[in-house]
Formats: structure tokens, sequence, C-alpha cells
């Protein structure tokens, strides 16, 4: 198949084209040209707001294979990651078994082969992802995993965490850790604040964050440790990071689109599709994050793509587990509110995601496999209940007009297009 991107605006940073309109040719999966004229032959995508970047990926998405098939499959996260515009996903190992060993790091490589997608699977820390016993993590290294974390379930015990971070040193690997002391925030169920006292919830206090965060920053010092604090939802955290960078050029830090868009008050009334760990913040909290990724403090914004049964949403509030699908609405939800530039968005989603992972940019030169997302800052579209791709549909934005749309992506020769 032949595609031309007509007077597409090329994001990235650095190269002699950002910023440019290009004319770029892919043809059977490759860049062929960047001047190419019109051409009645091929499918030619054109608009007056046309972008074009090296293809996005995700970090630290939730798949549900092995064991919870029924949430989301390889296949059916690979529809919803190239309609929102990724081609790419790094996956937590949270499945049944757990991605703690070698088989099940080669069970998740073997199913990626047939995805049109790059999928990369995150090996556990601990056994069970239980933070207790250290998992086979040279095992599972070899075989593919592209960096360790407990996924939903943040590493409590600080000797644990340490010898991990240790641990991966012998192949300068990479620890994950959602910072969230589970002590401190007991049974938790929303931000802790005035909303959480108006509607008698017990609240997350935001110390609970900066109390493990601070731990994990002293550790990864002392470790010497290539480490990303995944998922930070405060000020304080914002302001923890800042300092920490001076000391710790190897640590990286994501953020959930929803925290950047959304803050406490949308649980007024009590919809469980707006439960999420970490919680909704404040609007003191919401800003200081957008603050973060714009200063590039924070560098990776993520879908935190929860698929979840509608037995565990369709609960009263405190019952429901928490947990959104946003794969498919990351982008747009964000650019609805304009609340990032498209260059903020695709270093945050494209660069600073490989970085941390040291993964190889996709080359954006003549000869290269085309590795593209395709977009329009100002399209609008309705995600209307047919367009959800997951198998799961907790979502916040079942029905909801959006604007900012991805038209396409084209990774493995692939070229897909949105309807």
């Amino acid at each position: 198949m032949e595609i031309i991107l007509e007077q597409a605006k090329l994001i990235h940073p650095g190269h002699p084209g950002h910023g440019s309109r290009l004319n770029i040719r892919i043809r059977d999966g490759k860049i062929v040209s960047l001047k190419a004229g019109k051409d009645k032959t091929a499918k030619t995508i054109k608009g007056k707001n046309l972008h074009v970047s090296i293809g996005w990926l995700d970090l630290g998405a939730s798949v549900g294979e092995p064991g919870y098939e029924h949430r989301e499959t390889v296949h059916s996260l690979t529809l919803a990651a190239r309609d929102g515009g990724y081609t790419g996903v790094a996956v937590m190992p949270n499945t049944k078994p757990p991605l703690h060993s070698k088989a099940e790091i080669e069970f998740i490589t073997r199913k990626s082969h047939a995805a049109d997608i790059d999928i990369y699977p995150i090996g556990a820390i601990s056994k069970g992802c239980q933070g207790k016993e250290l998992a086979e993590m040279i095992d599972m290294h070899t075989s593919g995993a592209i960096a360790f974390s407990d996924g939903l379930f943040p590493v409590e015990d600080n000797g644990v965490m340490l010898r991990a971070m240790r641990y991966v040193n012998h192949f300068n690997g990479l620890i994950i850790n959602h910072p969230e002391d589970q002590a401190t925030a007991h049974l938790g169920q929303m931000h802790e604040g005035i909303v959480s006292q108006q509607l008698g919830l017990k609240g997350i206090p935001s110390i609970a964050e900066s109390l493990m965060l601070q731990r994990d920053l002293y550790l990864a010092a002392y470790a010497d440790c290539r480490y990303l604090a995944h998922l930070v939802s405060t000020e304080e955290s914002v302001k923890q990071f800042k300092a920490a960078r001076k000391i710790l050029p190897s640590a990286f830090s994501s953020v959930s689109y929803l925290n950047l868009l959304l803050e406490d008050a949308s649980l007024l009334d009590f919809n469980s599709n707006f439960k999420q760990s970490p919680p909704l913040r404040t609007a003191r909290d919401r800003k200081a994050l957008i603050q973060g990724v714009k200063q590039k403090v924070i560098d990776i914004v993520c879908s935190n793509h929860r698929p979840l049964e509608t037995e565990k949403k369709d609960l009263e509030f405190a019952y429901a587990d928490p947990g959104t699908v946003g794969l498919q609405t990351a982008y747009a939800a964000l650019a609805s509110e304009q609340v990032l530039e498209p260059e903020e968005w695709v270093l945050a989603v494209a660069f600073h995601s490989r970085r941390a992972l040291k993964l190889a940019l996709p080359a954006m030169e003549l000869g290269a496999e085309a590795n593209l997302t395709v977009f329009d800052p100002e399209a609008e579209w309705e995600f209307g209940p047919e367009r959800v791709k997951s198998l799961s549909k907790n979502t916040p934005f079942a029905g909801k007009r959006l604007k900012g749309r991805v038209l396409a992506t084209v990774h493995k020769g692939v070229a897909y297009l949105n309807n």
C-alpha cells in the first residue's frame, strides 16, 4: 500500500524538518520521499491541520493476557492502541500469573510478534508482585523484559526495593514504582481533602505519595539505579522530583493524562469511571503537574490504561475498583482542553518514553521503516460506544465529543487509517 501525507507538519525536535510541512510518501512500509507530489494511485491523507510525528509509545498499560482475557487481549489492546495513536506499548506485569518469570515474558513476546504494534513486557520486581521475594530479573531481562515493576502494587519493603535496584545494575535496567505508601493510604477511596469530606469518603492523603517517592529517590541515589516514579499526582511530588534531578540524572517520572485534565471535584456525582489510581487531586495539584510536564520535570504522560469488567466498576463508589481505559482517549481528551501543545505531547509520549526504556528513536529519513502517528489537533469526533476497541468499557468519556483526533498510524509495514 502507498500513502502520501500531504502538507503534514512534522513534530520532531532536533530534526531539520521540525515544524515544517512535508509531503511524505510511504511505500511498502518505508519512507521513500519527503517531497512527494500528487498521485491518484496512492491513498492521500491531507488537511490544513495535519501533523505527523514518530509513533507514540505508552508506558504502563495493563493487558489481560494471561489470565484476564475477558478484560483485554493482546489483540484488543493492539486495536485500542492503534486507534489512539500508539505504535508501541510497554505493559505492566499484573496478569494471572504475573509476568514474574522467563515463561510469562516469553509468552508476551511471542504474542507481540503477530501484533501490528510493539509490545514490551515489564517484568515483575517480586514473585507474584507480592513485594516479598525478588523475581528472577536477569532471566526475564534476557527473555525480553524492558523494565521491572510490581505495577499496580507499590513495593513497600525498603530492603526488597534496595536489592532490586542493586540487582538491575548488572544490566543497567530500569526500576518502575508507583509511589504510594499503602499504610498511609489505607482503604482510601479518593484524594483526601474538602471534596472527600463532603462525600463522606475516606481519603488518600498526598503525603502517602510523598513518603514513598522520597524513599525511592534516596534508594535510587544510594544504589545508583535507573528509576522511574510512575504516575505522580501531587504538587509536592513535582517539587521533590525537581530537586532530585540535580543528583539523579537517570531518574524519570510519569503522570496519568487524567491527572492533568481532571480534579477531585469530578467525583461529586460518585461516577466510578473517574475513580483511578493515583486519585484525582486538587486544582493546585493539577496545575503543578501540567507545569511539571511543560518544564520537563515530569518526563512521560501515560494513558494509565486499566481495563476492568462491568462487575468491577458498576458498583457503589466505595466498592468499585480504580481504573479506566485510556489508550483511545488520552490524546484527544488533553487536546480538547488544550492542556499541552503538540510538541509537548509528542516529547512526552514518543521521545521521553523511549529514552526511559533505552529504546532507539524511529528514524525519520529516506529509506527508514515508517513508524509514524498522524493526527489533527483540531478535528472533532465522538467517542461513541461503537468506537471502543477495548473489551472493557470503563471510560469516563463514553459518548463525549472530543477535539483532537488520530488519523492514522504506520508501523510494521501496516497502515491503520481511522474511520
